[in-house]
């Protein structure tokens, strides 16, 4: 697949009916004796996903079309149509799972292709759909002779697919398949009868710390048996992930909750099956969690392009499920600490072995590939296999492995990762602030609950937006985190056929990023820009921020998800935000440019006075818009923030109240409700325009942050503030700044739209 855009688009029919709270009729189908039944895409669409927007022509594009209310596929085709070429494609699905299709074909003519008509057939008999009734934006790309590459994608260095296998005598083995890697491994899933199942089997809950100390089985990789890889200087993987587990242990003996034993240590008689061996241990010493401690390594030495830290998991079957949902909900907390460090997040991964009975599970579900979580799945037993970094990579053996105390650091971001899980499962109510930031080089909005993460990103140019909504600690919808490697941006969903599908699809599943409240106290709404090369969707609690998006030409997809109320009431007296769950920094670097700012005011319709403001140093909109953005930025406020509070405040420069136009006092300041006139900043001849937005940069200051001004104050209310008293845009009015309780509001609206 080439580096151009991939979005998920939803009907716009069952978005818009979801937006305003209705629900769609579906029929009750009625599978016809003779022909096929015919339904449109509003009847019966979940999503329709297509990899590339745009691509070249003769390269390979990929569909996914994700259906509800239909028994399994047993055939489909899809139908695709370039009017303009004159050319229809009949494109035979490649791969289904449930009512989900992927189908993969070539575009030969350039120009643009749309979806428009789907034929499948189940047990039940056979259906069409059309999707004419679909936008045509959410069904259609374009095929080209060259494709416009977004600038700055990164290619994470990783290296092609290969399958490794330990072939029994600690060697890895290079295989084609997963399937032919496991036939090769020839470890097979252990039978036991059920006298010898029960004595092991326990039933665990995902409140395992309910009662008792939690037992965690460290698992030193290749420790007793084998170096294990080999990387830079010789060093050997067993040697390593050996202190790594004692300064976990170290780290986790600070807790009184927890207990640590090892799988094996230094020395140890190892018998049978190792990978058996080391359940086992675990399981006999009352394990409740399995952590496996690995390096990784893609070609031994110091010539490895990999880089970074993954987990693997259970993957999400029926079969002993818990050890799914424990064990994803637990990398996730390891793999935070982890990427604190600096590490690059490669993602939490499952790894499966498709349609063979010798490593299936007794339900017949497809068995784990790895044989330590197979083996612990078999005892109901949360296992995973954390790859720290990359033993044969120069730059993560230098960063993270080259010495004790790198290492220790690995152990203790393992440690403080299974405590923060663990505190997690004591307090299911504990919530997470999820913060929001933006990258104005690819358009992408970002979400994450790790602070690590979010302060990672800030430090290589993102811009923080604040507390975008609060997600519970836990609950039973978890929201899905995908990265697609092609347009170098993330999707989130709470739809499991979603994810698969976009796995399938090409996508790199990152495990649970957060959870939905169960409550559906506070909607979180999804929006999609249809025009968008990266970062096509955008989240937001704020129906406000939705409809301006909306009116710019996004389309309204409904509810993504839902956030915990953060303060528990409604706007109230005693309500910091003023009924908002948005958390939007007044401080910090801007996002907006000045050209779009003034872009904006003319899109308002309102006449600048330039008569007034020429002799005061800004003849035009664009010169008053470029010196607000030197101010804000002299003082370190968001200039989006200041020119929204310039807008609602004059009434788009209009004025009409008690502060005139020749005052140069864009904020109100001094104009208070007991009928002051307020501050004139006019008597500094050229200047007064930029000395009346300084003043209103510093009086936000003053509000925001506690920190000293970096100019001389001309604020002459600066004294007077209650410094830090109010970092948020949400935080002002109800008497901070304006007494209006709507004021926070007005000013995220007019953001919302630049």
């Amino acid at each position: 697949m080439n580096r151009s855009r991939s979005i998920t688009r939803r009907t716009a029919v069952s978005a818009s009916a979801a937006a305003i709270g209705c629900t769609l009729l579906r029929p009750q189908l009625a599978w016809a004796d003779e022909g096929a039944t015919s339904l449109t895409s509003s009847d019966v669409l979940d999503f329709l996903y297509i990899d590339n927007a745009e691509q070249r022509a003769g390269e390979t594009q990929s569909v996914v079309v994700a259906l509800k209310g239909l028994p399994d596929l047993v055939a489909a085709t899809l139908t695709v149509a370039n009017a303009g070429a004159a050319d229809t494609l009949s494109c035979a699905m490649s791969a289904s799972a449930g009512c989900s299709a992927l189908f993969s074909f070539v575009p030969e003519h350039e120009g643009t292709y749309e979806v428009t008509r789907l034929d499948l057939e189940t047990a039940e008999g056979a259906c069409s759909v059309d999707f004419t009734d679909c936008d045509a934006s959410y069904r259609s790309f374009t095929a080209t002779a060259a494709v416009s590459l977004l600038a700055g994608n990164v290619d994470d260095g990783a290296p092609e697919l290969r399958v490794y296998t330990d072939d029994g005598d600690g060697e890895l083995t290079l295989s084609e398949t997963i399937e032919e890697g496991a036939a090769l491994a020839g470890v097979p899933v252990p039978v036991q009868d059920d006298a010898d199942q029960d004595a092991y089997a326990r039933s665990r809950s995902v409140e395992l710390a309910a009662a008792g100390k939690t037992v965690v089985a460290l698992d030193p990789g290749h420790v007793a048996v084998s170096s294990g890889a080999v990387g830079v200087n010789g060093t050997q993987e067993a040697s390593c992930t050996w202190k790594i587990a004692q300064y976990c242990a170290a780290e986790l003996a600070k807790y009184q909750n927890v207990s640590v034993v090892y799988t094996v240590k230094p020395g140890a008689a190892v018998t049978g099956n190792e990978l058996e061996y080391r359940v086992k241990s675990a399981v006999s010493q009352g394990a409740d969690l399995f952590v496996s401690l690995h390096l990784n390594s893609t070609v031994g030495g110091s010539n490895g392009q990999g880089h970074g830290a993954e987990i693997y998991v259970p993957y999400d079957a029926e079969y002993n499920n818990t050890t799914h949902e424990v064990g994803e909900a637990l990398a996730q907390r390891i793999i935070e600490q982890l990427t604190s460090l600096g590490l690059y997040n490669r993602g939490v991964k499952i790894r499966v072995i498709n349609n063979d009975p010798d490593y299936s599970y007794p339900n017949g579900d497809d068995g784990d590939y790895y044989g330590v979580i197979r083996y612990a799945r078999n005892y109901n037993l949360p296992a995973i296999i954390v790859e720290h970094a990359f033993l044969d990579n120069v730059s993560d053996f230098n960063k993270y492995l080259s010495d004790d105390s790198k290492l220790q650091q690995l152990g203790v971001a393992d440690a403080k990762g299974i405590v923060n899980y663990l505190e997690t499962v004591e307090d299911p109510s504990a919530s997470r602030d999820m913060h929001r930031l933006y990258n104005p080089n690819s358009g992408e909005h970002f979400y994450t609950s790790n602070a690590a993460e979010r302060d990672s990103l800030k430090s290589v140019g993102w811009i923080y937006e604040g507390v975008g909504w609060v997600a519970p600690g836990r609950s039973d919808t978890p929201v899905y985190r995908l990265y697609n490697p092609n347009a170098g941006d993330h999707h989130y969903t709470t739809s499991v056929s979603e994810r698969e599908m976009l796995v399938l699809a090409g996508w790199k599943y990152e495990g649970i990023g957060w959870y939905s409240d169960d409550n559906r106290e506070i909607a979180v709404l999804r929006q999609y820009n249809p025009n968008a090369i990266a970062g096509s969707h955008n989240f937001t609690t704020d129906s406000a921020e939705r409809d301006m998006l909306v009116k710019a030409g996004w389309h309204d997809e409904g509810i993504a998800w839902y956030s915990l109320n953060p303060v528990g009431v409604s706007g109230g007296e005693d309500d910091p935000y003023n009924g908002l769950t948005t958390r939007t920094p007044i401080m910090g670097a801007s996002v907006v440019s000045a050209s779009t700012m003034a872009a904006y005011y003319r899109g308002v319709g309102a006449s600048y006075p330039s008569d007034v403001y020429a002799q005061y140093g800004a003849p035009t909109i664009d010169d008053f818009c470029r010196i607000l953005c030197e101010e804000a930025a002299g003082e370190g406020v968001r200039a989006e923030v200041l020119f929204a509070q310039v807008c609602i405040e004059t009434g788009n420069l209009r004025f009409g109240g008690r502060i005139k136009p020749e005052q140069c006092n864009f904020g109100g300041i001094g104009a208070t409700d007991g009928g002051a006139q307020g501050a004139d900043f006019s008597g500094n001849g050229t200047d007064s325009v930029r000395i009346g937005l300084r003043a209103q940069a510093q009086h936000l200051k003053a509000y925001a942050s506690t920190d000293a001004l970096n100019n001389p104050c001309v604020d002459p209310r600066f004294s007077l503030v209650s410094r830090g008293s109010a970092p948020l845009v949400e935080n002002l009015g109800n008497g901070k700044w304006a007494t209006d309780k709507s004021y926070a509001s007005k000013l995220l609206r007019v953001m919302s739209s630049l």
